[in-house]
């Protein structure tokens, strides 16, 4: 699936999707068993969970949630190059 949202909206991709989503602020991201590639809005929170694969690019402050067993990369507003995450990690 490919979308944009606006602010504030949950945002769920499971079980096998290939996401490609585009988020306002304040949003909520989560991808289980799935690969998303997602560009946020600032004060949103992204959830990867097992078996995820997911590629974050934050236009402001967000935090991104990378559980054992997933594949996480973050790039924030400003980096030249996305940073791989492991555990928790944000952009200010």
């Amino acid at each position: 699936c490919r979308f944009t949202a606006g602010a504030r909206v949950d945002v769920d991709c499971e079980n096998g999707s290939v996401c490609e989503v585009t988020t306002g602020e304040g949003s909520d991201v989560e991808c289980l068993r799935a690969e998303c590639r997602a560009t946020v809005g600032a004060r949103t929170a992204v959830y990867c969970g097992i078996e995820a694969s997911c590629e974050i690019a934050c236009t402001g402050a967000c935090e991104l949630e990378c559980v054992p067993g997933a594949s996480c990369v973050l790039r924030c507003a400003g980096d030249a190059e996305a940073s791989v995450v492991m555990g928790t990690a944000s952009c200010s």
